[in-house]
This record gives C-alpha cells, structure tokens and sequence, in this order.
C-alpha cells in the first residue's frame, strides 16, 4: 500500500453490528489527491467569484445570460434552487396537413411577471425534416439533427421568451407526402422578471 494512503475498515449491518446482512466497506483516503483537489476548489472558487463581481447591479437579462453560460459549461458550475420549471409538448398528427409545407406547432404563452428560458428541445420528425425553428421575442433560433439518418432531433438550447410571447416551433416538410407525426418537446424554467 502507498505511503500517501489511508484505509480504514466500516461495517454497515442493517440491525446490529456484525450481522448475516452486515456490508463491509474499505475506505480510502489519498492525502495528496486531497491537497490537489482543495488547491483546484480554491482556484475554481476564485475565478467564479471574479466572474460573477459585481453582477447584482447588471439587468436581469445579463445575469441570466451568464447563469445560462455557467450552466452549459463542463462542470456544471451552478444550479438554482428556486426552480419553476417548464416542459410543454405540441403535436401535429399528420405533416402533411401543413400549408405551404411548413408545420407551425405553438405552446403556452409566457405568463405575465415571467421569463422563459429554454434550456433543451426535443422533436420526432421522422424523415420529412431535418431541423425545426424555434421562434418568438423576435428571434428565430436553428436547431438541426444530429445526424440526418435518424427521425428525432434532440438538443441544448439557450432561448430567452419574454411575458407575453408565445414561443412556436417551426418545421419546413416541403412537399412532402409522407405522412409523419410530429412532436416538439421544450423544456427550461420560467424566471421572475
């Protein structure tokens, strides 16, 4: 056993010590893994206190901007506790119902005092679509499959919806005569403004 190891021996046993059921666990404690792990804590801490100085007096659109960085980046640096989440789907039995090829799927309005943030869409496009277009606030936001060859679409996202918009999803079928089902799903949280 290495120098900079220590073990030590625990029996769990549900009832008394010892027992038919007992589990025994061997714990192991890396002296230096430890000093290495606390020196990068220390940097990791530092850095997003530099990054986030400051940040109460910004809008609330720019803090929510980089809370959405932080939370995409590896690492997962953040995580809310005040979560009001979000997830609505929108179908449409039949693609080739659509007008001028184009299938326009809406969800809920975005209540009054709220903003939404979607963080990850999915969809079931079949094989009549290769991207769909998330749409409202003003923006129109691309989302492609991952790989043409497959019928679903899954994907991280950051889109702001402000009170009031009525977030869509758009897919153009072209002429189209397969008939396919498609299904959107958003998922985010919705945000005190």
């Amino acid at each position: 056993m290495a120098d900079n190891l220590r073990v030590k021996e625990v029996t769990v046993a549900p009832g008394c010590a010892g027992g038919a059921r007992a589990q025994r666990f061997v714990i192991c404690y890396n002296s230096e893994a430890a000093e290495r792990d606390t020196a990068v804590r220390e940097k990791l801490v530092g850095y997003l206190r530099d990054l986030i100085d400051g940040s109460d007096a910004w809008r609330v659109r720019r803090r929510d901007e980089l809370v959405g960085s932080l939370k995409t980046t590896p690492g997962r640096y953040i995580m809310s506790s005040d979560l009001n989440p979000y997830q609505a789907e929108a179908a449409i039995p039949d693609s080739t119902t659509c007008p001028g090829g184009q299938c326009v799927l809406s969800f809920p309005t975005v209540p009054a005092g709220k903003r939404l943030v979607i963080e990850s869409v999915s969809a079931q496009l079949g094989p009549v679509a290769d991207a769909l277009v998330l749409e409202g606030s003003g923006v129109a936001y691309f989302v492609p499959k991952s790989n043409p060859n497959i019928g679903v679409l899954a994907s991280q996202v950051t889109v702001y919806y402000d009170t009031g918009t009525t977030p869509t999803a758009r897919i153009f079928v072209g002429n189209s005569t397969q008939h396919t089902s498609l299904i959107v799903t958003l998922v985010g949280r919705l945000l005190d403004i």
